[in-house]
């Protein structure tokens, strides 16, 4: 198995994307360049909606890996599977307007 810098680089970039754009934030918030609220609130909704996304993004692909398992193979007919399958359904329909 071979380590590469291009195989890390996805791990290693979406802490430091939220870090830089944290800084960013402070560096420009200081009272000599100075930065409306505005902006500022631009900043902060970017980093909390990429900071939200590094999150979810596991949670769903483990949501999704769980139900294509069930679906192949049979585990039963326990309430957690039926929330699973339920859960994925919902994630797997296409997004409509007022749905």
């Amino acid at each position: 198995m071979r380590q590469n810098g291009v195989t890390a680089l996805p791990r290693v970039a979406g802490p430091l994307l939220i870090l830089l754009l944290t800084g960013f934030i402070y560096i420009f918030n200081s009272p000599g360049i100075g930065m409306n609220e505005s902006t500022l609130a631009y900043f902060l909704s970017l980093v909390i909606g990429l900071g939200s996304y590094l999150v979810w993004k596991y949670i769903v692909a483990g949501v999704l890996t769980l139900h294509l398992v069930n679906s192949y193979v049979y585990l039963g007919n326990h309430p957690f599977w039926i929330h699973v399958n339920a859960v994925a359904r919902r994630m797997l329909t296409p997004a409509t307007p007022g749905n």
